[in-house]
């Protein structure tokens, strides 16, 4: 398995996977790993072009509200509670879908995804 990273200990050594127009995928609200996003909000001004594709996203983080613009912003595919008040302002994107599409959406993401981050 080349190219694959061993497990970090600290979730900011992960960053250094994140290049340029980065397209992310993390569980779920029981499964999202906090460090990790805790550290890519931490490195925001260095990031370009990095998003965060999320299920559903039951946690209030600051890149939710736009403010760090298209360096990290959030895809959502389906909007919780918590998303809601921040889609209509912006600050998130979402994919309108069917649930049973949603893997074949994300195969047909862009260019393929980089980085995947469970817990």
């Amino acid at each position: 398995m080349s190219g694959v990273p061993p497990p970090a200990a600290d979730p900011s050594e992960l960053i250094r996977f994140v290049g340029p127009d980065t397209d992310i995928i993390v569980p779920g609200p029981n499964g999202e790993p906090t460090g990790f996003v805790d550290a890519l909000e931490a490195a925001a001004d260095d990031l370009r072009g990095v998003r965060v594709h999320q299920l559903d996203s039951q946690r209030d983080r600051r890149y939710h509200t736009g403010c760090y613009g298209d360096r990290l912003r959030h895809v959502s595919y389906f909007l919780s509670r918590a998303m809601r008040p921040h889609f209509q302002a912006g600050g998130v994107d979402l994919v309108p879908n069917d649930f049973h599409a949603i893997p074949d959406l994300l195969r047909e993401w862009r260019n393929g995804y980089q980085v995947v981050v469970a817990r």
